[in-house]
């Protein structure tokens, strides 16, 4: 084996392993959100989740009706939360089998 067939061949282990470890996170994820549990989900420093901010403005409302119509947007959210990690869990299969 040169050292080509030996980079490239390499280079597709590291690869699988890397989609290897984001799928068992995804799965994690998706069991932790299938189980309900409190989960934040930061996008960076500056903005924290969505969540924090809507119960602060329920909160200051003091709205049954925001309330409402907040926490069946969180359910919606979630559940399409779910099923987006389930695709991409698919896709990551689909990928790791071609390789």
């Amino acid at each position: 084996m040169d050292n080509k067939n030996y980079e490239y061949l390499s280079n597709k282990v590291t690869r699988y392993e890397q989609l290897q470890t984001l799928k068992e996170h995804l799965d994690d994820l998706q069991q932790d959100l299938i189980k309900d549990k409190d989960i934040e989900i930061s996008i960076n420093e500056d903005f924290n989740s969505g969540r924090c901010i809507a119960d602060n403005v329920a909160r200051k409302a003091n709205c049954k009706q925001i309330k409402g119509e907040y926490e069946e947007l969180m359910r919606e959210i979630k559940d399409n939360l779910i099923d987006t990690i389930g695709m991409t869990i698919v896709k990551i299969n689909e990928i790791m089998e071609e390789m």
